[in-house]
């Protein structure tokens, strides 16, 4: 997503200059849809490593994406049940605060 590219720039711009190992979550513009019909945002996991030759310059970069949109989902669900949860709690405080 365009809220994501600054980060991914700068984690990027880390493993290209200072040939450091990067791990960042960001997000795909294209939707995320699991078997179930749920839909989110499609996150992943990328994880590079720089290679550098003999002189010490960036020589290539390794890395890997993973998809990690099911645990961002589930996160999320759980972020949801909690506040729902807390919610109704309050509301109930509330309603016991006006009965006494």
């Amino acid at each position: 997503m365009d809220k994501d590219r600054e980060g991914v720039e700068t984690i990027w711009n880390t493993l290209v200059n200072n040939k450091a190992a990067v791990t960042h979550e960001f997000r795909f513009k294209t939707p995320w849809q699991a078997r179930n019909g749920s839909r989110g945002d499609t996150w992943v996991l990328m994880s590079a490593y720089p290679e550098r030759d003999s002189e010490g310059q960036l020589k290539s970069v390794f890395g890997s994406i993973t998809n990690i949109s099911q645990q961002k989902w589930a996160e999320d669900f759980q972020k949801r049940r909690m506040e729902e949860a807390i919610e109704l709690k309050r509301q109930q405080e509330n309603f016991i605060d006006m009965t006494s």
